[in-house]
């Protein structure tokens, strides 16, 4: 058009004139690392640009940018969002209503790639005296993130005044083993008669596929009071509800529950009543149970989802793992599907089951759920080839452990595991719970599985580390710029005995000792000040009680006030 003028940092046509023209974008590029995506427009006309906001391709979302600064041919503009973006369409808009557009690629994160069979997260990092519990892991693209419930393990702190904050932390370490901290508080209790004022429980996230909000569903608890006076009773309530996040940082909680036992037409729900009969000789209060969250796609139905969850089947009179579906791709309207009564508590001669997960592997759908005993607690899982919806296709349940095949040490260690969760990440497969009494505390912990070889079962797992990881260790030198550092120094694999050499830069307190796979401590070696430099540690390849342990692959960690190390040792007897 004669006498329009389009100027820009690369090309200025006719010369120039003055006009209110609308904004032009020639291109738009973006980068987007742990969280933070900057976006930079080059064009016309952005002077008086007000607004820059991207969205998806077909408008399903659309979210604000803040812009950080702009000139004629240039805009930037920046959000906290942590979702790995899908291609998008960003926008340039001035004050009289005047629009460009571009568009900006997918995000092409390279993928994490795992280097850990076996890695924590301890509650020590957290606070003292805190164990992680129920907990959500998420792949978040370019930083892992665990979202875990928050539970102290001393003795001041009572049942209604503990579990009330689900703490967040972040990895980017390949190893898994550093996490950071971010936010104690992510998800918390709210005060007043509303359904999460006394506990939050057992998170877990997900997200649409291309979209950037993550749900958070987890189990609010509300103290609630049940009676008119002068006969006040109260019970604690449990209902499953969500928070919305797009930076993984800010979470917003909905003021009402999504989905509760009154919804269903077979879950135990008269709070009336105090006490249900679990067995001839066992009793359980506070009848009123539904909680831990799962939430998966259906993979049956494009576009709607699977909720899993733990309720007491007034029927059976015991915990059975339900199942609930959305109606559409709502998340927050949720229909009743049924009980799936083969995991009824009864076939483990269980008191209570709960925190259920399913997962797919070698073509057969898994549900692992976390069965109460008077011996602990232990992992019990079902299998079926039909659909994870098909209540009458699951098998009898049984133990995980029973199908850990040749790992006969493992029984005890597992029964310190609860509320497993299964994590892909890649070609890597994991099993992570958390697990009590470990490294000196409660831990979240992610353990390899790798697959039998042919003496095995069908569908028996190993939950072990494979002969190729290696722990990384620096030089056996004098001093090393590592605060703690651990090298396996005879040889490997260990023949019935192994020598390590422990290295710190300056002196201080080192504790290390020897662990299983699962982390269960096998043998402490080292409790006390040790001076700066190089010290060679033997074990002899028993336990803290002079028993011979077997063959198999073993961990030694070196914790000191500065740092830690840790270094696995193969052992043959």
């Amino acid at each position: 058009m004669e006498g329009t003028t389009v100027c820009s940092e690369e090309l200025t046509l006719n010369g120039g004139c003055v006009g209110n023209y609308p904004p032009v974008v020639f291109r738009a590029t973006s980068t987007h690392h742990l969280g933070r995506l900057d976006v930079r427009l080059v064009g016309a006309n952005l002077l008086k640009v007000t607004s820059v906001p991207i969205s998806a391709h077909d408008s399903s979302w659309t979210y604000p940018l803040e812009v950080s600064s702009r000139s004629d041919s240039q805009v930037t503009a920046h959000a906290l969002l942590a979702a790995p973006l899908p291609e998008i369409v960003v926008g340039a808009q001035d004050e009289l209503g005047g629009v460009g557009a571009s568009t900006i690629p997918a995000d092409n994160f390279p993928p994490l790639s795992p280097q850990f069979c076996s890695a924590t997260f301890e509650g020590s990092s957290d606070t003292t005296g805190m164990q992680p519990k129920d907990f959500a892991f998420l792949d978040a693209g370019d930083s892992w993130h665990v979202f875990y419930t928050r539970q102290y393990q001393t003795s001041n702190y009572t049942d209604q005044s503990n579990t009330r904050r689900i703490g967040h932390a972040v990895s980017t370490d390949q190893h898994l083993n550093s996490w950071t901290v971010v936010d104690r508080s992510a998800i918390q209790v709210r005060p007043g008669k509303i359904w999460d004022n006394l506990h939050v429980w057992a998170p877990t996230i997900v997200r649409k596929p291309g979209d950037i909000t993550y749900y958070m569903f987890y189990t609010g608890v509300q103290l609630d009071t049940l009676s008119q006076p002068p006969n006040l009773r109260t019970s604690e309530i449990q209902r499953i509800g969500i928070a919305t996040s797009v930076d993984l940082n800010t979470w917003t909680q909905d003021a009402t529950p999504v989905y509760s036992n009154k919804r269903t037409s077979w879950a135990f729900r008269d709070s009336s009543h105090n006490v249900v009969q679990i067995s001839p000789t066992q009793f359980y209060s506070d009848t009123w149970q539904f909680r831990d969250p799962f939430v998966m796609q259906d993979p049956d139905n494009p576009g709607k989802w699977l909720l899993y969850f733990a309720a007491i089947d007034s029927t059976l009179n015991k915990y059975v793992v339900g199942l609930a579906r959305t109606q559409g791709t709502d998340l927050r309207v949720w229909q009743d599907v049924w009980p799936l009564r083969r995991t009824s508590a009864a076939f483990m001669n269980a008191s209570r089951d709960e925190s259920p997960h399913a997962f797919k592997r070698n073509g057969k759908w898994w549900l692992l759920y976390t069965s109460n005993h008077v011996d602990g607690d232990q992992i019990t899982f079902t299998l079926t080839a039909n659909s994870p919806a098909d209540s009458a296709g699951w098998l009898r349940p049984d133990s995980l452990k029973a199908i850990t095949c040749g790992q006969h040490g493992f029984p005890s260690s597992l029964n310190q595991w609860h509320a497993t969760e299964y994590v892909g990440i890649g070609s890597h497969e994991y099993l992570s719970a958390f697990a009590d009494n470990l490294f000196g505390g409660g831990v979240i912990q992610f353990t390899q599985i790798v697959h039998p070889d042919a003496t095995c079962p069908t569908d028996s797992i190993l939950l072990s580390c494979p002969d190729v990881w290696t722990d990384v260790a620096p030089n056996a030198g004098a001093r090393t710029n590592k605060p703690v550092s651990l090298l396996l120094s005879g040889a490997s694999p260990a023949r019935g005995s192994a020598s390590l050499r422990l290295t710190l830069a300056d002196r201080g307190r080192i504790h290390l000792a020897i662990y299983d796979v699962f982390g269960r401590r096998v043998r402490s070696l080292l409790d006390g000040w040790m001076p700066a430099g190089p010290t060679t540690v033997a074990w002899d390849g028993r336990g803290d009680q002079g028993a011979v342990t077997s063959s198999g692959i073993y961990f030694a960690r070196a914790t000191g006030t500065r740092g830690r190390a840790v270094v696995r040792i193969p052992l043959l007897h």
